[in-house]
């Protein structure tokens, strides 16, 4: 007997992933029998008996092609009879071990497909009538072998291949985090999560997620992540209604809720749908789908266009047994089931490791585009600040003119003039007549005629389009305000609107640079004001794009400047804003992030790639998952691609001219081993760390707010930094804004140009 051939897996769908190409939107399956098998590769056979296994099929076959090897090798004389016995109880065995593989191939072609099933349907098969016809015909080799020790290899690498697999689907879903029971709180009754009604008052263990949407009956600590994006743990008192998804701190005597949901309409199931529809909602492929399903669309009838070149090119220049063997080999050598696998699989576990942060990748598409960026546009107010105004006089301003102030920002409902009502004294709130006429809004102020006289409030620009040029001290100052209140032609006040930078803020800036991406920050806000944050920020003035509108116009806007750096400067560009007058430009720009602020709306929303909550570290986040997604889709699809293209040459026969045929059993050790390590690597990228802030999102450092909460629970220190670094909740579903009404382009920063 001669050793020849080479196994591999055959075919692997995508319901290795639990993500197929072929479901219906109703979850059903509709393989159209590519696959090789026709079964899910996470879920184990449906028969009841041991010799249906993958793990029998694997021993059997293993078991009966080495000891038929041995028999090769030791070269004993068999007789006849004992010889035709052999060969019929190994036809037998090659049939039953590849029964599954047939009736697929059976399937595949019936669809008129070419699938791996079909190939190695035609390669066993081979294998077993050359053998067979080896007994009659002199110069065939013999090789008999091959078949079982090919179909049990494959079964032992179906069996690796479903472990990685079930390792890498355990808690992908957001619902696989809640525990399993929960505890009845007037009963002590243990209930499934998933039986919880609405009304049924439950207490969660310490350390374990709420399974479903409540109200608290005590107060707990809680991760909210969802909300906040941050990995510290807070207070939420009794009364308040919690989302499912939140972590009960460890250390603590858990939570007690009453339901307001059932489990199938929690927070989790919602999340859990979102990111199905998301994988499935993009209509265009990334780049690299369109490149994959271009290989395997070619990658069977190339295979066999291969082996037949082999077989006549081998058989003229060696001899026709060797022919024979290479030809097979190529068939069997082979395999795109990973090619199948790389990118949803990495998809899946990208946007299920987003979610744990809060953050919602509008579907797969978006998390590869976000990996191509290498320029990131930042809005300011709202989004690098919190969007929520606080207004400052500078002392020296007439007390007399406040009323006037009042009398027109009273009328608006931006934050911006209720920041600056709020702020003023008592003697604004005079009850004196005020006659007001003539009001006339701009973009950048407001001016009217009260009691007879001129009044102006705005910022320079404002003041420079009424023909005022010079500013007398005390207000020559830009640093003591950016607004001014102009009585006649006389600057009389002046205001300063502070928006404070979120804590994370300049963090989030240096770990983008870190990434090697550009950043600029560009707003509506003037450029006195901008420079003020942009100097704490570190971003170099020239990045600095101030004066900007969120719409097309004439004049400079935030989507031209996006143009600008696409079509001048050839960048890809990312978007970051909170606001209406952010969507157009995130419309334009390559991907686009709505950040949740005081100010945000659910226009941005519609228009992002991907949305985070309010925190604005989430952004670096998000853009690490997407570099980490990408980095493990290309790593995998050149392993496989390597793989597959030299083993193909070495089974064609290349070496063969010097007396070297590939091994059937390395070929199945190859095969295996490249599965493994292409699965390998994608399980390492699930269990992987994602960037995360070392700042609170509400106080100073990360390690003093550990420590407070561990002294105010009386929790070891290193056991609850392990508990902020571990435990993660996933992201609210839906964005409400604070603020009823904004009026773009402006942003609360600018000056002005609220009204």
């Amino acid at each position: 007997m001669q050793r020849n051939a080479i196994t591999t897996n055959p075919d692997h769908s995508l319901h290795h992933v639990g993500i197929s190409h072929h479901d219906s939107d109703d979850g059903s399956d509709k393989s159209d029998g590519d696959c090789c098998h026709g079964h899910d590769h996470h879920e184990p056979h449906k028969s009841e008996y041991f010799w249906q296994s993958r793990k029998f099929k694997a021993f059997l076959g293993l078991v009966w092609g080495a000891g038929l090897l041995v028999l090769s090798l030791l070269s004993l004389n068999i007789p006849a009879a004992v010889y035709f016995g052999i060969m019929s109880a190994t036809s037998l065995a090659t049939l039953f071990l590849g029964a599954d593989v047939y009736k697929s191939a059976i399937k595949s072609l019936r669809h008129k497909k070419l699938g791996m099933s079909v190939l190695y349907t035609i390669s066993t098969l081979s294998i077993l009538a050359v053998s067979i016809a080896s007994m009659f015909i002199p110069g065939l080799p013999m090789m008999c072998e091959a078949a079982p020790l090919v179909l049990g290899f494959w079964h032992l690498g179906e069996e690796i291949e479903s472990s990685f697999n079930k390792s890498l689907q355990s808690n992908l879903n957001m619902t696989d985090k809640a525990p399993k029971y929960v505890q009845l709180y007037h009963s002590g009754k243990n209930i499934l999560s998933k039986k919880v009604k609405p009304a049924d008052e439950i207490i969660i263990a310490a350390g374990n997620v709420i399974p479903v949407d409540g109200v608290l009956l005590k107060d707990a600590v809680l991760y909210t992540s969802s909300d906040n994006g941050s990995p510290f743990p807070k207070t939420v008192k009794k009364g308040e209604k919690v989302k499912a998804g939140a972590r009960v701190a460890v250390g603590t005597d858990g939570a007690v809720l009453r339901a307001s949901k059932d489990f199938n309409n929690s927070r989790l199931a919602v999340i859990d749908k979102h990111i199905k529809n998301a994988i499935k909602s993009s209509n265009e492929k990334a780049p690299v789908e369109k490149m994959t399903d271009k290989i395997l669309k070619y990658f069977v009838p190339g295979l066999l266009g291969v082996a037949l070149l082999s077989g006549i090119v081998v058989g003229v220049l060696v001899n026709p047994a060797i022919a024979i063997q290479c030809a097979l080999s190529v068939l069997v050598s082979a395999c795109p089931c990973t090619l199948n696998l790389i990118t949803p699989i990495a998809v899946k576990i990208g946007m299920s490791k987003a979610s744990n942060k809060g953050i919602f990748f509008k579907n797969g598409k978006a998390l590869q585009a976000a990996a191509d960026i290498d320029t990131v546009v930042f809005d300011l107010n709202g989004t690098l600040t919190l969007g929520e105004p606080k207004a400052r006089w500078n002392p020296k301003s007439d007390k007399s003119i406040m009323r006037y102030v009042r009398a027109l920002e009273k009328r608006s409902t931006h934050p911006v003039a209720r920041a600056i009502v709020d702020s003023m004294s008592l003697e604004s709130k005079s009850e004196k007549p005020i006659n007001l006429s003539e009001v006339k809004k701009f973009r950048y102020g407001i001016k009217a005629t009260i009691n007879g006289e001129d009044i102006i409030i705005g910022n320079k620009n404002m003041l420079r389009k009424n023909g005022i040029t010079k500013i007398d001290k005390p207000f020559a100052n830009p640093e003591k305000g950016e607004i001014y209140i102009v009585k006649g032609n006389k600057v009389l006040g002046q205001i300063a609107i502070e928006d404070p930078l979120r804590h994370n803020a300049k963090e989030t800036i240096d770990a983008l640079r870190k990434m090697g991406k550009e950043v600029y920050v560009c707003t509506g806000a003037d450029k006195d004001a901008a420079k003020k944050y942009i100097k704490k920020l570190g971003v170099p003035e020239k990045n600095l794009i101030a004066n900007c509108s969120g719409i097309e116009s004439n004049g400079l806007s935030k989507p031209k400047f996006i143009e600008y750096l696409q079509e001048k400067r050839g960048k890809k560009v990312a978007m970051i804003g909170d606001a209406g007058n952010d969507a157009v430009a995130m419309a334009k720009s390559n991907f686009g992030i709505a950040i949740k602020s005081a100010i945000s709306d659910d226009i941005t929303s519609k228009n992002a790639g991907a949305i985070v909550p309010n925190s604005i570290f989430s952004v670096a986040t998000a853009f690490d998952i997407a570099n980490k997604s990408k980095r493990t889709i290309y790593q995998n699809l050149t392993a496989s691609l390597s793989y597959n293209s030299t083993v193909v040459l070495i089974a064609a026969g290349l070496l063969s001219t010097i007396g070297f045929v590939l091994n059937p059993g390395l070929g199945v050790a190859l095969m295996i081993l490249e599965t493994s390590l292409i699965l390998g690597n994608t399980y390492r990228f699930k269990q992987g760390e994602v960037l995360s802030s070392k700042v609170s999102n509400d106080s100073g450092s990360r390690q003093n707010t550990t420590l407070n909460i561990s002294k105010k629970l009386r929790i070891p220190t290193q056991d609850m930094r392990k508990a902020c670094t571990n435990e993660i909740v996933p992201k609210q579903e839906n964005r409400e804004p604070l603020v009823s009404q904004v009026i773009p382009p402006p942003s609360p920063k600018h000056s002005c140009c609220h009204h």
